[in-house]
């Protein structure tokens, strides 16, 4: 009697196919997973991490003409070389808007064959490269823009009380507009190929906004204000010279006593001091330290020094508005200082 043993005929025989065909799938799996598969008829290279950059120039006919190749140390494909392109010709043109290859360049990149004997090159050096050698044709595109016409800004004067009499503010600078041309100029290897037709547009001026007081405050005692000069002050009470004494008056024109001539003439500059006791307020200074447009107090009278040892003052009726020395009416009793110098 002859044995035979045929598989699948007995549970054990079952369980060692299985075991059988699982080794052999797992050994498959593994071959797989460390070296790959390629097709036969695809190239294997090594993984040196350089890659050779191929330009192929056609005709106009799109037929080979010639075909330049370079290294590099990093995958780069067509776009990130035109943009790095566009990136080294924006630093020589601040015109360049834009830069591509032209339509007869095709670029293939891959990992290069004989990677210890390229002479790999960054992207930037590549770029760089190509340019200067003028391995491949690069159509670049220009904004030029010229200024047809300059506009001016006006001043506009706004009134506010919250800027005291005669004071002005710059609330916002002026800023001259214009009318400007532009077109895009497109060029191949440096060489023009075609311009657009020049748009206008127009840029309006701004305009200069200046605040002008109206306001006034009150003058307290021992503060002085910002923004008036005491020479100023003087030069303003010099316009009344000759002018008629009043007696309870405040117009500088009809006719003011010697306080009143005071109160209107600070009054004017939206400072606003008593009618009596005028030297009460603002600064008390020393007469030895007088300057132009302070205060000065006699026995009975007012006046308001105008420099050089002399007063400007609604002295009486026959000299009304003049200037004296200021000992004219006596000694100064006290002096108050009302703007800072």
């Amino acid at each position: 009697m002859e044995n035979h043993f045929i598989f699948g005929q007995t549970e054990n025989s079952k369980g060692i196919l299985s075991i059988s065909v699982l080794k052999t799938l797992l050994l498959a799996l593994l071959i797989v997973s460390v070296f790959g598969v390629c097709p036969s008829n695809e190239k294997i290279y090594a993984d040196t991490g350089i890659y050779s950059v191929k330009i192929d120039l056609l005709d106009d006919e799109g037929k080979l003409e010639k075909t330049n190749t370079i290294f590099v140390d990093k995958k780069i494909d067509e776009t990130q070389m035109e943009r790095a392109i566009y990136t080294y010709l924006k630093k020589k043109n601040d015109k360049l808007v834009d830069a591509d290859f032209s339509d007869n360049v095709n670029i293939t990149v891959e990992p290069a064959e004989n990677a210890e004997s390229a002479d790999a090159m960054s992207k930037d050096e590549a770029t760089k490269h190509i340019l200067e050698m003028k391995m491949a044709s690069v159509v670049t595109v220009e904004k030029e823009t010229k200024v047809v016409k300059k506009l001016n800004y006006k001043t506009v004067v706004k009134k506010t009380p919250k800027l005291r009499k005669t004071l002005s503010k710059v609330k916002r600078r002026g800023k001259k507009g214009k009318i400007t041309s532009t077109k895009l100029i497109t060029r191949e290897n440096g060489v023009l190929v075609k311009e657009s037709k020049a748009k206008k547009r127009k840029i309006a001026p701004v305009h200069k906004v200046i605040h002008k007081g109206t306001g006034s405050v009150t003058v307290y005692s021992g503060k002085m204000y910002r923004g008036t000069k005491g020479k100023d002050i003087v030069k303003f009470a010099k316009k009344f010279l000759g002018n008629p004494y009043r007696y309870g008056g405040t117009s500088l024109t009809r006719g003011a006593d010697c306080s009143g001539f005071v109160y209107s003439i600070y009054r004017h500059y939206g400072l606003d001091v008593p009618r009596v006791g005028q030297s009460r307020v603002g600064k008390r200074v020393s007469v030895k330290r007088l300057k132009p447009g302070d205060v000065v107090e006699y026995s009975g009278h007012m006046a308001i020094y105008a420099g050089n040892g002399k007063v400007i003052h609604a002295l009486n009726r026959r000299r009304g508005i003049c200037i004296s020395s200021l000992y004219l009416v006596g000694r100064p009793l006290r002096v108050s200082r009302i703007v800072k110098y």
